[in-house]
């Protein structure tokens, strides 16, 4: 089954969901012109009407045709006749026109139901195409009511979302301080002992002599590469603190960042709670 698809401003302005008015009218048939019942619905289609309409007929009736017109025979509406009737039923809406107009017609025992008819018979028809209509602003409206609940849970759970990258940005922040507290530690050691393996290296140097023996040499290629370890480390852990403070200075922007995302998604879902509270209001005040 079709629907409206109901946007905010129309459910701020109600029109289609006014006080339900069934008038007496008439509509020229394939089969000729006659009397109806009508209802006017504002900022409709007439297709999606007509298809509400439809599904409705083909729950009471034996058989619908929609050629030109909805026609259902073997319909049962109590509030008109304990027989069997005939409806047709055609949505009318001018060229770019959001009024719709919908006609139906109720043949009671070969006559069709018009002012001059039974009281009883006006007022059943009027009734049933009332209750009716009345039915289908209901089922628009707990649609409308549905998908702005939908849209106020999906803001609830991006806002969520954000306070969870919150957290994990901020535990981020935290280890990548410890890290480069550490890095620093280490950068200190490392170059405390660079400065004793320089000492060290200048002492064995001038006790070696001219004539060096092979042990000594040995000892002293050992120290120097000791030596080019330590200064890799230095630096390996200079850029370890550079990085590490760039990354909290990223992850600090990035923290800036989601608190105004997050106060911009509260202030939708502030404002996504007023659309769910007209759209109950207008379910609740349709008539």
């Amino acid at each position: 089954m079709r629907t409206i698809l109901l946007s905010t401003a129309l459910l701020a302005s109600c029109t289609l969901f006014a006080q339900t008015e069934v008038l007496l009218g008439s509509f020229p048939f394939s089969d000729g012109n006659h009397p109806t019942a009508v209802v006017t619905f504002e900022n409709a289609e007439a297709d999606a009407v007509e298809s509400w309409y439809k599904s409705q007929l083909k729950e009471a009736s034996k058989d619908v045709s929609n050629k030109k017109e909805l026609r259902a025979s073997g319909v049962r509406v109590p509030e008109v006749s304990q027989d069997t009737i005939t409806m047709v039923c055609k949505a009318e809406q001018g060229k770019k026109s959001p009024r719709v107009q919908l006609h139906l017609g109720y043949r009671v025992n070969g006559a069709w139901v018009s002012s001059t008819s039974a009281p009883e018979l006006v007022e059943g028809a009027k009734k049933h195409a009332y209750t009716l209509a009345v039915r289908y602003k209901k089922e628009l409206l707990t649609a409308a009511l549905e998908t702005e609940k939908k849209n106020k849970l999906r803001l609830e759970n991006e806002l969520a979302d954000l306070v969870k990258e919150k957290g994990r940005a901020e535990g981020s922040i935290e280890k990548t301080r410890q890290k480069g507290v550490e890095a620093g530690q280490e950068k200190l050691q490392a170059e405390a002992d660079l400065k004793s393996n320089e000492t060290t290296i200048a002492a064995k140097s001038a006790a070696m002599g001219a004539a060096p023996t092979e042990a000594q040499t040995k000892e002293l290629q050992d120290l120097i590469k000791d030596q080019g370890k330590l200064k890799d480390k230095i630096e390996k852990e200079g850029k370890a603190i550079v990085d590490g403070e760039k990354k909290v200075k990223d992850l600090e922007q990035e923290v800036k960042d989601n608190l105004a995302a997050q106060a911009s998604k509260q202030s939708a879902i502030e404002a996504q709670a007023e659309k769910e509270k007209a759209a109950q209001k207008a379910l609740e005040e349709v008539k």
